[in-house]
């Protein structure tokens, strides 16, 4: 792709190639484009013969006086001339700026007089440039050949809204490999580091809409709609919040000091676990007494392909210590109470006031009984054996799964379960995200299952089921412990022919068929969940279940 406009001016042409050639035995896929090599080269291509004078002149249709540019009128002419050389040519720059009618119009036009098609105009027009505005491009013979509409318009109600829209008549044979060839890498960009949402959808052709919403003053919401596919980000924390939309009475100078202070005021999102206190990075603090043995989700990246998993673990010797275990990657590390720490299964010497870094993926860093973990994804753990803090950065804002909760700003769905169900008792949203065990022979002897009650509703005998799972011991174990909870329940009337294929399903370990978490709540009822097991008989049961 060259530029050809330059070489009238300057003498030279510059030209841009791009080459991509698939690698052989690889099937073409919309989203996998990268599977060969690019080549990107640029040149700069002089005439023979580069123009001896270039003159300079500037002229003003208007007079000129900071007057007229306080009235909101200007008119000015600015033309280049070369002479000499292999082509001459006279190119003419036009600049009109207009306030006088209550509509802000500017215009800028660049005519090269010797060659027809090389004509371009940009008018922009508003009567409030803080609500909408239009900017209008035209190219080619007498300004008509190409024509690229750009609109903007602000909403304040019911929230802060901005929409873009660009369309183009037509667009040059030439550029549409490329715009193509650009839709797609921006696709597999979106689509590889889960950026956003994609979905193919028949759009209007030659046109870009833009939406950005803001869901609070520091959560946006955005839209972006190409000709056949549509790309959306829920959810993307501001690195400062917007709460008011810039107006003829916005202080610029104090707005940007506020801005900068609250930029470097800004932190990662933060979840701690204080002995027994946790504390979500959405700031709702409850009480959990973990049982020994069993690993829990504390934190994750709840992207598909997730970056990172923090599992959180009782020491079972002290009560009261931790056991912590970081997955980044294909690397596993372990933090355990007397301050060792582990990768992949394997001890590495850490040293006070030492950073150990690992295959520029993290490092660990020991000081005053303290381990920090640092990955450079943006994940931040200080662990000192008793307590954990973790913190994220904002790009994972409102993907995190986990008894640390979701980092969406949002307190009223805090407890959300693996299934995407929201629950009020803390105890069984930290028990869901229990790691279960499979056999009584493993450090976790819990497992969660559905409960089933009978009940007599308007004296009719009903069998309830409950919509979120329930911690059991594991086959060959006995409940030693418990806790009482609160869980909702959907109840049948005992006599329907599907409650005991809910029953089997239930017994088989096949819930998710049920899809009970989307099911109505008819009651809620208190239910022991069971948080230690004595497994005397396991040593006795046949495989698998020892």
């Amino acid at each position: 792709m060259c530029v050809p406009f330059l070489e009238r001016i300057v003498g030279a042409e510059i030209c841009c190639n791009m080459e991509y050639v698939p690698r052989a035995g690889f099937a073409h896929s919309p989203y996998m484009p990268l599977n060969g090599p690019i080549r990107i080269a640029a040149s700069w291509i002089p005439e023979a013969l580069p123009p001896q004078k270039v003159k300079i002149s500037l002229t003003n249709r208007e007079p000129f006086s900071w007057e007229s540019i306080r009235r909101g009128k200007l008119d000015s002419i600015f033309e280049i001339q070369t002479i000499g050389g292999q082509r001459q040519s006279d190119v003419e720059l036009a600049f009109t700026y207009n306030d006088q009618t209550g509509t802000k119009i500017i215009e800028l036009s660049a005519d090269v007089k010797q060659e027809e098609r090389q004509k371009m105009r940009l008018t922009y027009s508003s009567q409030d440039v803080y609500r909408q505005a239009e900017l209008l491009v035209a190219m080619g013979r007498n300004y008509e050949e190409y024509i690229m509409k750009n609109t903007y318009l602000v909403e304040t109600t019911p929230q802060i809204k901005l929409n873009i829209k660009s369309t183009v008549n037509s667009i040059p044979e030439r550029l549409v490999p490329t715009l193509e060839m650009i839709k797609m890498y921006l696709q597999t960009f979106v689509y590889l580091y889960d950026i956003a949402e994609v979905s193919m959808e028949s759009n209007a052709a030659r046109t870009l809409e833009t939406s950005l919403m803001l869901r609070s003053p520091d959560i946006l919401d955005v839209q972006v709609k190409l000709p056949g596919v549509t790309m959306i980000r829920h959810g993307m924390r501001l690195p400062v919040p917007i709460t008011e939309v810039p107006g003829p009475q916005t202080h610029i100078i104090r707005n940007v000091a506020d801005t900068l202070q609250n930029v470097f005021q800004s932190q990662y999102a933060t979840c701690k676990v204080l002995n027994n206190q946790y504390v979500t990075y959405d700031n709702v603090t409850y009480h959990y007494q973990p049982p020994g043995g069993c690993y829990h989700v504390l934190t994750k990246d709840g992207a598909i392909r997730g970056k990172f998993m923090v599992l959180m673990s009782r020491y079972e010797k002290d009560p009261t210590r931790k056991i912590v275990k970081i997955h980044v990657g294909n690397k596993i590390v372990k933090l355990l109470p007397d301050m060792t720490v582990k990768v992949n299964d394997r001890k590495v010497n850490v040293y006070e006031n030492q950073k150990y870094e690992y295959e520029h993926e993290f490092f660990i860093y020991k000081y005053q009984q303290n381990i920090t973990f640092e990955a450079y994804i943006g994940l931040y753990i200080v662990y000192t054996g008793e307590n954990v803090v973790i913190s994220v950065q904002p790009i994972y804002h409102a993907r995190t799964v986990g008894l640390c909760g979701n980092d969406d700003d949002e307190q009223t769905d805090e407890f959300i379960l693996p299934d995407h169900s929201v629950v009020s008792d803390p105890t069984v949203f930290a028990h869901s995200w229990i790691i279960k065990g499979y056999s009584c022979s493993d450090a976790c002897k819990l497992e969660p299952k559905y409960k089933i009650i009978r009940e007599t509703i308007n004296d009719e005998y009903q069998k309830c089921f409950s919509t979120v799972p329930v911690s059991h011991c594991l086959r060959g174990c006995e409940p030693r412990e418990t806790n009482t909870v609160t869980v909702g329940f959907h109840c049948v009337p005992a006599d329907y022919s599907s409650v005991s294929r809910m029953e089997q399903m239930i017994m088989s370990n096949r819930p998710e068929d049920l899809h009970l978490a989307s099911k109505s709540i008819d009651m809620y009822r208190m239910v022991e969940a069971v948080v230690a097991c004595d497994c005397d008989r396991c040593a006795n049961l046949p495989r698998p279940y020892s």
